[in-house]
């Protein structure tokens, strides 16, 4: 991808998607930084708006901005805060249509570098062509449908002797499959949410039937491939 196209992503869609409630909040609980190594803050709600900042131990910063809303937590007029949990990004969202046909692309890239002639095979073959289009110029299109759901907790943690001696977390997942009739699927699972895109056309009905047939299991995912320790659910 050249420079040019990079800069676009980054600040066009990438950064815009970051930005999203949903982003900033699962990154602000995970301890996830930013290129610049900071944590997004997050809102909490204590008699009005307040930031949430995370500590270098883990600890949080309640951040009050306001004068009014200082002088009624000095005044015990508010003693409780509540503070908002987005389970998942808004669905049917063309910048998460974007973003995911960008990764998907990126992926295919990356699974046939190894084969002969494969710069000429993703440039030219219609149906990534299309994608890639979609996913540069996709604010002027109709938009490429994708498939959203949880499939397990931010939270969980699991356990397979093969990878780790104790517990561990996935905080992504992705792969590209084969699925019913031969039509090529991107799969991405970012803190247990499943995103599915086709490569092949904007629709996702085939990928929907294929979870009815296969009593909605994960595509990427074996069965009996690990077993899951449920963590805390925030929601």
């Amino acid at each position: 991808m050249c420079d040019e196209c990079n800069q676009y992503f980054a600040k066009k869609i990438e950064k815009r998607v970051l930005e999203m409630p949903y982003f900033r909040d699962v990154r602000h609980r995970n301890f996830i930084e930013s290129k610049k190594r900071r944590i997004p803050v997050s809102k909490g709600i204590i008699g009005g708006a307040v930031d949430l900042k995370k500590r270098k131990d883990f600890g949080t910063e309640v951040i009050v901005n306001s004068p009014d809303i200082f002088q009624k937590i000095l005044n015990g007029e508010v003693k409780h805060m509540i503070i908002p949990v987005n389970d998942q990004p808004i669905e049917d969202n063309k910048l998460i249509s974007r973003f995911i046909a960008k990764i998907a692309i990126e992926s295919a890239a990356q699974t046939f570098s190894s084969k002969k002639g494969w710069n000429n095979f993703i440039i030219n073959t219609p149906e990534f062509k299309e994608l890639r289009y979609y996913a540069r110029f996709g604010d002027k299109l109709d938009m490429w449908n994708y498939s959203q759901r949880r499939i397990y907790n931010e939270t969980d943690r699991f356990l397979n002797p093969k990878v780790s001696d104790g517990p561990y977390e996935v905080l992504h997942e992705q792969n590209l499959v084969f699925l019913r009739d031969r039509e090529l699927y991107f799969v991405l699972v970012l803190f247990g949410i499943e995103y599915v895109i086709s490569i092949t056309n904007p629709k996702i009905d085939g990928y929907k039937s294929w979870l009815i047939e296969n009593n909605n299991k994960c595509p990427i995912i074996e069965k009996n491939e690990r077993d899951t320790i449920k963590g805390e659910r925030y929601f």
